[in-house]
């Protein structure tokens, strides 16, 4: 019971913080809002996508060009970016899959082309061959974190 107690506080701590540094960033353009991210080995199988979201790449402004997560729950996660281009294909942008370590703010290298390219989603696993892993991600990240995946 104490367990759970504290691994809840842990987890609101978080939110709170990463709501914090979202509303902190007010002079950046790009789409910082942080969405939920879900895999469970035993329902999702090989990985788990998230939903398309626009990415307001600034060239190689930086921090605008990386990717944020976070993993928050479970294992860390092994995320790979796919990106929608402008002639509909859906292709990779990162190098592969990178993991993003549990409870590290990362942020992750991607090929995103500002002209050419249109969204991006991840694509969501663990390393391990079963568990569950959950975090936060957005298509932009509101500054530079030390962690850099990629």
């Amino acid at each position: 019971m104490r367990k759970i107690f504290w691994k809840n506080v842990v987890i609101a701590g978080l939110l709170a913080a990463l709501s914090l540094t979202g509303s902190m960033a007010t002079d950046v353009k790009a789409d910082c809002k942080n969405e939920l991210y879900t895999y469970q080995s035993s329902k999702d199988g090989n990985f788990n996508t998230t939903d398309w979201r626009a990415k307001d790449h600034g060239g190689s402004e930086i921090p605008k060009g990386y990717v944020y997560a976070i993993a928050s729950e479970g294992q860390a996660s092994s995320i790979m970016i796919r990106k929608h281009t402008s002639n509909n294909r859906n292709v990779e942008a990162s190098n592969g899959f990178v993991t993003v370590p549990y409870l590290t703010h990362s942020c992750i290298r991607n090929n995103f082309v500002a002209n050419s390219d249109k969204e991006v989603r991840l694509r969501v696993r663990i390393n391990a061959n079963s568990g569950i892993t959950s975090g936060f991600w957005s298509p932009d990240t509101s500054q530079s974190y030390p962690y850099v995946v990629g």
